[in-house]
């Protein structure tokens, strides 16, 4: 797997583009700011395509999945944190990991369970999402997902959309029952001694 730099990927999305991509078909019957929005959305979808890995840009941008068993942080206990490969931010910690044995990531709990806002799609994908705490300094959002036919709960991160995966009610009853089941492509593990050198 092409590892990305969450650096590199924050680069490429606040720089200036000045290649000739071709634009998004244009629907007179939209406004000419909701034009621009989608002009910028694919923009910035271009970017990505730069810096990430095709597995990478497929889960976290079309809401992929990796093949069971094959990412790799399924098999992986090392202690650290686990952020978005998109945009670094801290989603999963190896505090709350453990073996489900189901072929993919699992955690019990994200970096912050106290806050975790829930919300739904619509066909597109956007959502509208309310705070189940109150607090919208979550590390990542629920969604109703519809997308492959199938009614399950997604799992974004919180700072930038990216796909995680999904959050399922079979995980160790004793943490309160969650299973999350995250694609290891959409996530960059940071050793905890390299956390420890970097906030020295």
């Amino acid at each position: 797997m092409v590892e990305s730099s969450s650096a590199a990927v924050a680069s490429a999305i606040s720089s200036n583009s000045n290649s000739c991509e071709s634009s998004p078909s244009k629907d007179s019957t939209v406004s000419a700011a909701e034009r621009s929005k989608r002009q910028w959305k694919y923009q910035e979808k271009q970017k990505l395509r730069q810096v990430l890995s095709p597995l990478q840009y497929h889960i976290t941008q079309e809401k992929g999945t990796e093949k069971p068993h094959s990412g790799a942080y399924v098999k992986l206990f090392e202690t650290g944190n686990y952020t978005c490969v998109v945009c670094g931010q801290r989603v999963f910690s190896s505090e709350h990991k453990y073996p489900s044995h189901c072929g993919w990531a699992t955690f019990y709990n994200t970096a912050d369970q106290a806050s975790i806002n829930t919300g739904s799609t619509n066909g597109s994908g956007i959502q509208s999402s309310e705070s189940l705490s109150g607090n919208t300094g979550s590390c990542v959002e629920r969604a109703i997902d519809t997308f492959d036919g199938l009614v399950r709960m997604e799992v974004k991160c919180s700072k930038c959309g990216a796909h995680l995966g999904h959050v399922f009610d079979d995980g160790p009853k004793k943490y309160g029952g969650e299973r999350y089941c995250v694609n290891s492509a959409a996530l960059k593990f940071i050793p905890s001694s390299q956390v420890n050198t970097q906030t020295q």
